[in-house]
């Protein structure tokens, strides 16, 4: 998934199509309030009890229509994966016919620090002894750790016993 972050001037100039907001709940109220007057012609949600109702005066639908386009879709959901894959598999295109909700976006930045996989190196130059766990040496780290990649981006220079009260400090900390 490689949605853009929006914002609500950018998604006011796309008043060639209306809008229809995928999910129906906090973060569509939100995006509601945010939008237009009358640009959003309805709400598509999966759940079944609640199609066929209204929020905020707005029908509730099966996401179903959706493929016949026509619509520009805001996903107002922190199931932004999940229903990014059912767009793409009705022949929407990210970006194109859909987006994520600015009210959201943050989640798109969180979801991406949490995908990120790295490798770094770094070396010790305490006394070399025949513990794998302690001494000096070349030293090899692949993380998915959010808190360590950045920690590596950010600090460029940073001592080992430093990057290990720091490390101790993040574990603590959940």
């Amino acid at each position: 998934m490689a949605l853009d972050k929006t914002n609500f001037r950018v998604l006011s100039a796309l008043a060639n199509k209306k809008f229809v907001l995928f999910g129906s709940g906090n973060i569509a109220s939100k995006t509601i309030r945010n939008l237009p007057k009358d640009s959003v012609a309805f709400i598509a949600d999966n759940s079944i009890s609640l199609q066929g109702k209204e929020f905020q005066g707005l029908a509730i639908q099966d996401p179903v229509g959706l493929s016949k386009g026509g619509y520009t879709v805001l996903i107002c959901s922190t199931a932004v994966s999940a229903i990014s894959s059912q767009l793409d598999s009705m022949g929407l295109v990210e970006n194109q016919d859909y987006y994520v909700s600015p009210i959201i976006n943050d989640l798109l930045a969180i979801e991406e620090l949490e995908n990120i996989r790295s490798e770094f190196y770094f070396t010790s130059g305490t006394a070399v002894v025949n513990d794998s766990q302690y001494g000096g040496g070349f030293y090899k780290k692949y993380t998915a750790d959010p808190a360590m990649v950045l920690l590596r981006r950010k600090v460029k220079y940073f001592s080992w016993i430093q990057m290990k009260v720091f490390i101790h400090f993040l574990k603590n900390l959940s």
